[in-house]
């Protein structure tokens, strides 16, 4: 008997190239705060490197609750801690750039950075590196 349910095929594992510090920007749109917390810096690169590696949704939320911790024990404030990581939740949404674009008429277009900027996607794994000279996160 053949059975006519069709599973969907896997989507294949995107390839990048290894992560370099020099692909993030910091904190993005907020203060580094390095000359209180010098932490802060580092646990924002790190969470550029997993946005850059990408994965599903869920992985997303643990990167995100990761960066919230990371934040707190490079000693900054819980409620600013908690600022930053809504703004990841809010500012990564994969939808992001077409609602500012939408919002706007077209004349402001969003950037989610987030899991390789314009070309957000959510995969089932993250991206597989390749090459060589792996740095960083």
């Amino acid at each position: 008997m053949v059975s006519m349910s069709r599973e969907p095929a896997p989507t294949p594992r995107r390839l990048l190239p290894p992560w370099t510090d020099d692909r993030s920007d910091g904190c993005t749109c907020a203060p580094d705060f390095t000359w209180i917390w010098p932490g802060v810096v580092t646990a924002c690169r790190r969470h550029d490197a997993a946005y850059y590696l990408g994965g599903s949704a869920a992985h997303r939320r643990v990167v995100d609750l990761i960066f919230y911790d990371e934040l707190v024990a490079a000693g900054m404030w819980r409620w600013l801690a908690g600022s930053y990581y809504l703004a990841v939740r809010l500012r990564g949404a994969p939808y992001w750039g077409r609602l500012v674009a939408g919002l706007t008429g077209g004349r402001v277009s969003g950037r989610a950075w987030a899991f390789g900027g314009r070309h957000f996607r959510y995969d089932a794994q993250p991206a597989l590196v390749v090459g060589r000279g792996h740095k960083g996160a």
